[in-house]
């Protein structure tokens, strides 16, 4: 009987089908098997540890999915070779780093054992100048000395890549920024010696030869003419180039409410003749600008401002400024207008004042009108002027007067802080002196004024800063000089501790103000970070009509301290002695 052809053939391909599926889902899971997942665990001083987690590619591949052994294997080699690159740019030439790795199951973990050695450290430095600055008629020595003593990689001190790519830009920077702007390194050599530890370097700067400034090359001009540009020029053809100047010049143009940018720069490139046009970029600002604002100080109280600038009022390029601030305890409004700064570098203000306030009983209503022209020079300004004052002030029962007074006065400021808004170094003075003759006024006075701060860094993140202030009016009597003239202390920018002008002359429930005053202010601040800091301060002062009666009164506390453009910003926790309690403060900017 003949067999039947059945499903054989079928069955077959169904078994060999079955086969290949099973070879490939055992292929598919050895391959699966063979991936791999780690961590890896670093031995070495923190920082070294923190810096190898940050550049080693050994750290960024943990993530990766179809990570094999022998991709890892390949990796934690490399990783040596990184972890040496590393440590030798941070001085340490001659580490010992070792890794080994252990595994359980499919996980890995990858120990890398990091001894940095010892540092290498600066043996010698050998700074050589050539080009214009070495020429006698130069007369330079003091700026070659002063570079020298500058250097910022000196002996003893860790040799590291950054440290000395830092220091050579500097001293090229410190050459370039005043006449030498082509000035490079001609050459430049580290010599490092691992085993010994020590490094010697040199470096040959070239000064180039001597630049002038050239012509002004103005863009961005609309509105105005060249002379609100070039009427604050700080400098002229053909003078010494001078980085300092040409950003004095700058900040000139952004402070005269013009532009709302303003950007002044020098292109080497186009250096002709020993000569550099200064480019001036400006854009300028809206003509008018309307501001509406919610206000509160610790001071004033909680209130509400209104402010309207016109930037080229009537197309003379005047600016109008009107504002009025109402706060609970003071209410100030003003219309001033600017006039365009002169070549000579003064400005001239014509300004119109009410003043409106209630403080520790005393009510006073001011009117001034004022002429004032002072210097845009930033460090040392002198300014004069004339003001007419009209002042009603009483206290319940005591005092009801209206007194007047046309005072003409003089001071001068000097600054020599290393920095205009938040300072760390340096000074500012302040005196000022004025005349009241009698005839123009209720009562002829003359009035003196000085004011000190001075600022000194505790360290790299410690700052003190000492301010005194005094006063005096040259009368037989307070009565009948405004209250604007004379003196009374105390509140956010004075001797914390007390509300705003609570120190001064007792007159029936109020206090008033006195022909004298002092104030003294020591604080010390350390900086948690570059924008915050602490501060712990004590402030004495008073106010008082005879030289006999000023008795300090004492403020002491404690504040948080920011840097903002605008200036510093600080909230102040004060305890006042003389009132036996605490009073919060906080204030934004120099205090004068």
């Amino acid at each position: 009987m003949p067999r039947r052809a059945g499903p054989r053939p079928f069955a077959a391909l169904l078994r060999l089908a079955c086969v290949a599926i099973a070879l490939w889902a055992g292929a598919a899971a050895a391959q699966v098997e063979a991936y791999v997942r780690y961590k890896v665990e670093i031995t070495a001083p923190r920082p070294i540890e923190q810096l190898l987690r940050s550049d080693l590619d050994l750290l960024r591949w943990q993530g990766y999915e179809t990570m094999t052994d022998e991709l890892l294997e390949r990796l934690v080699r490399e990783a040596r070779t990184e972890a040496a690159e590393v440590l030798a740019a941070q001085g340490y030439f001659t580490p010992r780093i070792e890794s080994r790795i252990e595994a359980e199951g499919v996980a890995r973990t990858v120990h890398l054992e990091v001894d940095p050695g010892m540092p290498v450290r600066v043996r010698s430095v050998s700074l050589r100048f050539s080009g214009a600055i070495t020429q006698p008629e130069a007369n330079q020595g003091a700026t070659v000395a002063r570079i020298q003593a500058q250097w910022k990689l000196a002996p003893g001190e860790i040799f590291t890549q950054a440290a000395w790519q830092g220091a050579k830009r500097s001293a090229v920077e410190s050459v370039a920024n005043r006449r030498y702007l082509l000035a490079r390194i001609a050459a430049s050599e580290a010599k490092i010696d691992p085993a010994g530890g020590t490094a010697e370097l040199s470096m040959t700067l070239d000064s180039g030869p001597v630049i002038a400034f050239g012509e002004l090359e103005i863009s961005g001009l609309s509105k105005y003419d060249e002379a609100r540009v070039r009427d604050l020029w700080t400098f002229a053809p053909g003078a010494d180039f001078d980085q300092e100047v040409i950003e004095r010049f700058q900040r000139r143009l952004s402070v005269v409410e013009y532009f709302a940018s303003a950007y002044v720069d020098v292109d080497p490139a186009r250096v002709d003749g020993n000569r550099v046009p200064v480019r001036v970029t400006v854009q300028e600002a809206p003509n008018k600008r309307l501001q509406l604002g919610v206000n509160f100080s610790t001071d004033a109280g909680i209130g509400g401002s209104a402010g309207y600038q016109h930037r080229n009022f009537l197309g003379r390029a005047w600016r109008l400024g009107t504002r009025l601030d109402l706060q609970q305890l003071v209410q100030t409004g003003e219309a001033t207008i600017g006039f365009p700064e002169r070549p000579g570098g003064w400005a001239d203000q014509l300004a119109l004042r009410f003043r409106n306030a209630s403080i520790e009983n005393l009510d006073t209503r001011d009117w001034s009108l004022g002429v004032r022209r002072n210097s845009i020079e930033e460090r040392r300004q002198p300014h004069y002027g004339v003001t007419l004052v009209q002042s009603s002030q009483s206290v319940d029962g005591v005092l009801d007067e209206s007194v007047h007074a046309t005072y003409l006065y003089a001071g001068y400021t000097r600054r020599t802080t290393d920095n205009l808004l938040s300072p760390r170094r340096g000074a500012i003075m302040q005196v000022e002196a004025g005349i009241a003759p009698p005839g123009l006024s209720s009562r002829g006075f003359g009035r003196v004024l000085a004011r000190i701060a001075w600022y000194h860094p505790l360290g790299s993140q410690s700052d003190l800063s000492v301010q005194a202030q005094g006063g005096a009016v040259l009368a037989g009597s307070s009565r009948r000089i405004p209250q604007l003239l004379l003196f009374r202390t105390g509140g956010s920018t004075t001797v914390r501790g007390y509300d705003l002008d609570s120190l001064g002359v007792p007159l029936g429930n109020a206090i008033v103000g006195g022909r004298y005053f002092a104030l003294a202010s020591v604080e010390a601040t350390h900086w948690i970070s570059d924008q915050l800091g602490i501060a712990a301060f004590i402030d004495a002062g008073n106010a008082a009509d005879a030289v006999s009666d000023l008795r300090p009164a004492y403020g002491i506390g404690a504040g948080l301290r920011a840097r903002t453009p605008l200036g510093p910003f600080r909230l102040d926790l004060a305890y006042g002695e003389a009132r036996s309690s605490w009073r919060l403060h906080f204030s934004i900017g120099l205090s004068f």
